[in-house]
C-alpha cells in the first residue's frame, strides 16, 4: 500500500490524473441527503470519514472500431482520526489522517459491446496532517478555497491537488462537506488521441465536538 504526504488539509480522493487538460470544472452541488444551510461550520469537528464515488471513461478510435474503457469505484476511508476547526476565516486541521483500501472495476467496450471486465485493488495512507488555510463562505452552505489545497489518491498512488469548492449539509451534530469534480482532457498515447472524462463526488463527514 502506498504512503503519501498531503499538500494541505484532509484531502479528497479521485480516480484520475489531471495532466494535459482540455476542460476542468469543480461543482459545489451536493449529492447526499440532509438539510443544506441549517447549521454553521464554525467550531471544532472530529473527522469521521471520507467517501468517494468515481468514474473515469477513456475513449478512442482504432481503425473502424470505437474503443472505450470505464473505470469506477465507490469507497469510504478507514482508520480516521484528527480534528478540523473553522473560525469563519481559516480552517485548521490537527492530526487529520485516514487510510484508503479500495477496489476499482474496469469494463472494456468495442463499438459499445462489453468485451471484458476486471477488478484491481488500490489504496493509500494520508499521514497525520496539521495545517491552516483561509477559506471564504459563500451564502449559507458553500465554502471556497482559492488555492490548491486538497490531496487526492489515484490507484497508482499519485497525489492530486485542485482548487476546490464545497457544499455543506447538516444532520444533527454531523456536517457533510461535498465536492463534485469533473475533468475532460485529450491525450496522445502511442500516437492515438484519447479522450479522458473523469467524474468524482467526495464527501467528508465531521462530528461537532
Amino acid at each position: 500500500m502506498w504512503k503519501l504526504t498531503p499538500f494541505l488539509l484532509f484531502g479528497c480522493i479521485v480516480l484520475t490524473m489531471v495532466s494535459c487538460e482540455k476542460e476542468k470544472s469543480l461543482d459545489t452541488l451536493g449529492h447526499h441527503p440532509g438539510t443544506a444551510g441549517a447549521g454553521s461550520e464554525i467550531g471544532t469537528w472530529t473527522f469521521l470519514s471520507m467517501n468517494a464515488v468515481t468514474n473515469v471513461t477513456i475513449s478512442y478510435t482504432s481503425g473502424a472500431d470505437k474503443i472505450m474503457t470505464v473505470t469506477t469505484s465507490d469507497y469510504t476511508s478507514t482508520d480516521n482520526a484528527g480534528t478540523i476547526t473553522f473560525d469563519g476565516k481559516n480552517i485548521t486541521t490537527a492530526g487529520v489522517t485516514y487510510a484508503v483500501d479500495g477496489l476499482a472495476t474496469t469494463k472494456f467496450y468495442t463499438n459499445n459491446v462489453l468485451e471484458n471486465t476486471f477488478e484491481f485493488p488500490f489504496g493509500g495512507i494520508i499521514p497525520a496532517t496539521n495545517s491552516t488555510v483561509p477559506y471564504q463562505k459563500i451564502g449559507r452552505d458553500s465554502l471556497h478555497f482559492s488555492s490548491d489545497v486538497l490531496t487526492g489518491i489515484a490507484p497508482n498512488g499519485a497525489p492530486i491537488t485542485v482548487p476546490t469548492g464545497y457544499k455543506l449539509k447538516f444532520e444533527g451534530d454531523k456536517m457533510m462537506i461535498t465536492m463534485v469534480y469533473n475533468d475532460t482532457k485529450l491525450q496522445v498515447v502511442s500516437g492515438i488521441t484519447q479522450r479522458f472524462t473523469s467524474h468524482a463526488v467526495t464527501t467528508a463527514t465531521l462530528q461537532k465536538q
